[in-house]
């Protein structure tokens, strides 16, 4: 990282230090891993007790799908409608 930053590569030095951050963290996860949070009166927080009921999960898909679908294709539109042409120039 340090190299390409004396070389004044920005790109690959961000590239390298998310390369970094994520090597880091993978090694957390994998060495934590089942367990979230260990707390004072020996209970824990694991990846099984932690999550949401089946009907939640369900439901939280259900809302995702509908607004991804209204969502995405509007996006698409205002893309397309400011879009600039080649060759066309803005007037000021």
């Amino acid at each position: 990282m340090l190299y390409a930053l004396k070389r004044g590569k920005v790109w690959q030095a961000r590239f390298a230090a998310g390369l970094q951050t994520l090597a880091f963290l993978t090694g957390w996860v994998h060495m934590e891993y089942p367990v979230f949070s260990r707390f004072d009166d020996g209970t824990s927080l694991t990846v099984h007790n932690a999550s949401a009921p089946y009907i939640t999960i369900l439901w939280l898909n259900i809302g995702l799908v509908i607004v991804l679908s209204l969502v995405v294709p509007l996006l698409v539109y205002l893309y397309r409608v400011f879009q600039s042409k080649p060759g066309v120039q803005e007037r000021a």
